[in-house]
């Protein structure tokens, strides 16, 4: 008689094995992706695609591939990437009472980011504002203090890892006299460790190229709750011309050529009310420019170099070291 239970409740287990596999492997992303897809056309009012949406219930995870967003126009990708892959921890967010992030990847995400000639963006378009956020714009009064303590506490998010490489944006501002265009490509970003309730401190960093080898690059440490960063930041081969839009109508003449490469230690504590912040160790350097007015060249310069220089904007200070 025992011999039966115990073969009864061996083989009820691995049915419900064989079941829960199933459902989750093969009935879960059937269920999910034409749910999935039509909420994400109903939210962002556009026509999204999605070609692949994969679960495993063992491990937690979801993968979906090849998303698409396309323009209100539908004639161009707003957004997209290949794939998108999130691996949760159910007994590590039990045990911390919080929502933890085994992994989460991001591959060769994709933007596209239009400002009209009134300035408006057009990614603004895509997160309507809901009634409530309405009526507390319009409501004057002051927020619940209960409430305001809720919301602050909210649920705690743990991410072991977040990775995303080869992303990519265009950029393009019409609001300008003379448009402006750029492409970043590739992005790439790496956070270890972060933690939404301020314990510890995250790695990060953070990289970006543009069509013409501009270079940017962040590294340091990273704190959400107080927000607290500190790291190097280094700007590579920044062409002055490229930019001409933004500046052209505030000075008296052409920047025809010039590059500038700037690298800085940085130091920013929102922890009080004012936040504080300095840079260290900056060095500056600008090659190659020459300035034209009237068609007349007026100045060149080949190189001018500013280097161990220090500025903390609370003192409203500038120690210079070398020029």
């Amino acid at each position: 008689m025992e011999k039966r239970r115990s073969t009864q409740i061996v083989v009820g287990v691995f049915i419900c094995l064989i079941v829960y596999t199933l459902v989750g492997f093969l009935l879960l992303p059937l269920i999910v992706k034409p749910i999935l897809t039509d909420k994400l056309s109903q939210f962002l009012q556009r026509e999204v695609a999605i070609e692949t949406v994969r679960i495993n219930p063992y491990s937690l995870s979801l993968t979906i591939r090849d998303l698409e967003v396309k323009t209100e126009e539908k004639s161009e990708i707003l957004a997209s990437w290949s794939e998108f892959y999130v691996n949760l921890q159910s007994l590590s967010s039990l045990v911390n009472r919080a929502l933890v992030i085994k992994e989460l990847y991001l591959r060769e995400p994709f933007l596209r980011i239009e400002r009209d000639s009134n300035g408006d963006l057009n990614v603004l378009s895509l997160f309507p504002k809901t009634e409530g956020e309405n009526s507390h714009r319009d409501n004057n009064s002051k927020p619940n203090v209960q409430e305001e303590g809720r919301n602050e506490k909210g649920l705690a998010v743990r991410m072991d890892l977040v990775e995303m490489v080869g992303g990519g944006m265009l950029f393009f501002d019409n609001s300008r006299p003379e448009p402006f265009q750029t492409e970043i490509r590739p992005i790439s970003l790496s956070l270890i460790n972060l933690n939404t309730t301020g314990d510890g401190v995250a790695d990060f960093s953070l990289s970006l190229k543009s069509e013409i080898e501009e270079e940017i690059a962040v590294k340091g440490k990273l704190s959400l709750n107080p927000f607290i960063s500190r790291g190097n930041a280094a700007i590579k081969g920044l062409s002055a011309k490229k930019y001409a839009p933004y500046y052209r109508d505030a000075i008296a003449f052409d920047i025809e050529k010039g590059t500038l490469t700037v690298s800085t230690d940085y130091d920013y504590d929102g922890s009080n009310d004012q936040a504080a912040v300095s840079l260290d160790n900056l060095s500056l350097s600008l090659r190659d420019m020459l300035l034209r007015k009237e068609s007349m060249d007026f100045l060149t310069v080949d190189t001018f170099t500013i280097e161990e220089t220090g500025i903390n904007f609370n003192e409203k200070t500038i120690d210079i070291g070398m020029i």
